[in-house]
């Protein structure tokens, strides 16, 4: 009760924080978010500007033999704050997280907070949003409970790059890698293209894959993303999205709906 009342109350107050997000006084550049795709944009939050990028809720189902694992979390967040244009801190909570695990008649649930972690985002190049951009991102995620993952604290780099297309498309690429626990390791790549659909809408397309980690070397996950962005304004926008699993070892799907902002 105490973790669901938390989390109702950190609902409230980003969905008034997103609401009461206004246009800043001076002129910057577009908002760009990390989030709905996997891929992360290499561009930062500009200087002395806070923005916040947070889901709603996420729901997803893993299912293999005769188990069934599904899982949850509300509100999940990254808090980012801008140093200088080129450098911005960023602060992952998950305020609630639940996993319910069905193998036969048997059913086992764990929930409460879920992992929290800090990156860093520096821009190499391309922050105007012209042409190529490239930036660099090391972070960790602290313990937790949950999947073995989250069970151990997970150290990784990712290096993100966008090549601005026609016509307002994109196209986004990432590559990087994970300590996790005490040596397993892993590597990650993604690609999305992303389009304006009509309006203030726009699409994205996106592959994703891990390979390695927790002591298993052929351990392979990938993912087939797809989803959509409403963006009516320079500082906030909403979206939502379905990550579909490829192979044995992935999740079969997972949906979200969120939202971002920036003062």
């Amino acid at each position: 009760m105490r973790a669901t009342g938390f989390t109702l109350a950190v609902v409230c107050a980003a969905t008034a924080w997103l609401a009461a997000a206004a246009p800043a006084a001076r002129a910057i550049r577009p908002m760009a978010t990390d989030r709905p795709t996997r891929t992360d944009t290499p561009y930062s939050v500009p200087a002395e500007h806070f923005q916040l990028e947070m889901d709603f809720v996420t729901v997803g189902h893993l299912g293999y033999g005769d188990t069934d694992i599904d899982g949850f979390s509300i509100a999940p967040f990254n808090l980012k704050y801008g140093f200088t244009d080129a450098v911005d801190v960023q602060f992952l909570i998950t305020p609630y997280l639940s996993t319910t695990t069905t193998t036969g008649g048997s059913e086992e649930t764990e929930d409460g907070f879920g992992p929290a972690g800090m990156r860093i985002k520096v821009n190499l190049t391309g922050n105007d949003g012209e042409g190529t951009a490239v930036a660099v991102i090391p972070y960790f995620v602290a313990p937790t409970r949950g999947i073995e993952k989250l069970d151990n604290t997970v150290y990784g780099l990712s290096v993100p790059f966008a090549f601005t297309l026609a016509n307002g498309r994109t196209l986004g690429a990432a590559a990087g890698a994970e300590a996790i626990g005490d040596g397993d390791t892993s590597v990650f790549a993604s690609v999305v293209f992303s389009t304006p659909v009509v309006d203030a809408w726009s699409g994205y397309l996106e592959l994703y894959g891990i390979a390695g980690g927790l002591d298993d070397a052929d351990t392979q996950i990938v993912t087939l993303d797809a989803g959509a962005v409403l963006d009516p304004g320079r500082n906030w926008a909403f979206d939502a999205g379905i990550n579909v699993g490829i192979t044995p070892d992935t999740e079969d799907w997972r949906v979200f709906v969120g939202a971002s902002a920036r003062r």
